[in-house]
């Protein structure tokens, strides 16, 4: 009989890897002995703990690799609000024939429906089921493709999104995109589709108007065309899940009351903030700002800056150029077009920003915008009483505004303008500070 030491054995389970038998032997023998098991229950124990283990570490891998914008389950759907769809509609979703099989899934609805929560259900269940997911948005995936295209990386950057088995395209048609859109994003259907890899879409938009989003009624057509091959189209109704306590959805509900409770923020609760801080800057682009901003029903709280500030992502030099002219190469064409008072531009998180060294810092602030309409553009030009430009040399986000940047990164946020907490509007404020004393 070989007699091994402690250490001896772990030693041994180390070198096979065996990670989470080398924690839990110990305590399974003492039961094992005391309990009086047989060889063969001990061992069966043993292995399926060890499997166990690494089933979860291997599914808490995957979701980080996913970058979902938030953790959901089918669970946690609530199906009481939907007067056609139910959790037996989804069953063959839910199952690893849905991925085998490369299916696909368009989630068409007004926003606040619940599309996004449901795509990452979805992909969520895939993951559990043994195969990798990658969420992204429609705009970040246009817009990196269109960088590597314009740099000759076309190729490796597509094999990011060809790859998993499971692609969540999320909010088609909330933004306008460049001309080339449609282009971009038919690349990744077309390769997807013929090596049968599974898509799912979310959108706010009609099929028949994806053409008109994507600047090309021919290749929307072919692109719908691929997914609904071997895809579906679902359709969610019932109220908005963010406005559901307003009554803003109930055809039989009073509009005055409903007005009313909607200016006052009685009650408003809006993305898990009790009371927002800060409504939304007009009425006239609240429609455009859709699910990127989130509607903020309450009053100005007087004691906070009340400047309007945009904040979003940059991934490439350019636009501001060095003057400050904001939209001089047309990107971020509608953004251009809403209410703001100051803008802040910081550098994204990715290969693309990595690359021009803008990754993590403020690039460029801009305070009292002046717009004037340019031909053949996406939105006017805009340029400011007070530019602050520093490119890839600016201070690093995470140290002037951790609070900011971690709401930004870690929930993959593209553009925010509303709904800042009270730490995150200072930290705005001193990010601002350092443009208000740049000259004119």
């Amino acid at each position: 009989m070989i007699d091994f030491t402690d250490v001896q054995f772990d030693a041994l389970l180390k070198r096979l890897h065996l990670a989470n038998t080398r924690r839990a032997w110990r305590e399974l023998v003492q039961r094992a002995e005391s309990e009086e098991w047989s060889y063969r229950d001990f061992l069966a124990l043993l292995v399926t703990e060890e499997i166990a283990h690494r089933q979860q570490t291997r599914i808490a891998r995957m979701v980080r690799r996913a970058r979902f914008p938030f953790f959901k389950t089918i669970d946690d759907f609530n199906f009481s609000m939907q007067s056609t769809v139910r959790l037996a509609l989804l069953g063959s979703a839910l199952a690893p024939d849905f991925v085998t099989e490369g299916r696909c899934l368009v989630v068409g609805g007004k926003p606040g429906r619940g599309k996004t929560h449901l795509a990452v259900a979805i992909a969520y269940r895939a993951i559990q089921n043994g195969f990798d997911a990658l969420c992204v948005t429609a705009a970040e995936l246009i817009d990196d493709l269109s960088a590597a295209f314009r740099t000759g990386r076309l190729a490796d950057t597509l094999a990011r999104y060809v790859h998993p088995a499971v692609l969540v395209v999320d909010e088609v048609g909330y933004l306008t995109y460049g001309t080339d859109a449609a282009n971009m994003l038919f690349h990744v259907v077309n390769d997807r589709h013929r090596k049968k890899r599974t898509m799912i879409f979310t959108t706010n938009k009609p099929l028949a108007g994806w053409g008109r989003v994507l600047h090309d009624d021919d290749l929307a057509h072919a692109i719908v065309d691929r997914i609904l091959e071997r895809g579906r189209l679902l359709t969610l109704d019932g109220p908005s899940m963010r406005t559901r306590h307003l009554g803003l959805d109930d055809p039989t509900a009073n509009p005055a009351s409903t007005q009313s409770a909607s200016l006052s923020g009685d009650g408003a609760r809006i993305s898990g903030i009790q009371r927002p801080e800060f409504p939304e800057p007009t009425a006239s682009t609240s429609a455009e700002i859709g699910s990127v901003i989130v509607p903020i029903l309450s009053s100005i709280h007087h004691s906070m800056s009340t400047m309007r500030t945009l904040i979003y992502e940059r991934t490439h030099h350019g636009n501001p150029d060095e003057t400050g002219q904001f939209g001089i190469y047309d990107c971020m064409g509608r953004v251009r077009r809403w209410n703001f008072d100051a803008v802040i531009g910081i550098g994204g998180q990715g290969a693309e920003p990595r690359r021009h060294e803008l990754d993590g810092k403020v690039n460029w602030i801009g305070i009292g915008p002046h717009k004037r309409v340019a031909a053949g553009k996406r939105g006017p030009i805009v340029t400011f009483d007070h530019f602050w430009f520093r490119g890839s040399n600016g201070p690093e986000v995470e140290k002037l505004a951790p609070v900011l940047a971690h709401r930004i990164y870690s929930r993959n946020v593209r553009v925010v303008m509303n709904g800042l907490s009270a730490a995150e509007q200072k930290e705005v404020d001193n990010i601002l500070a350092l443009a208000k004393q740049a000259p004119p």
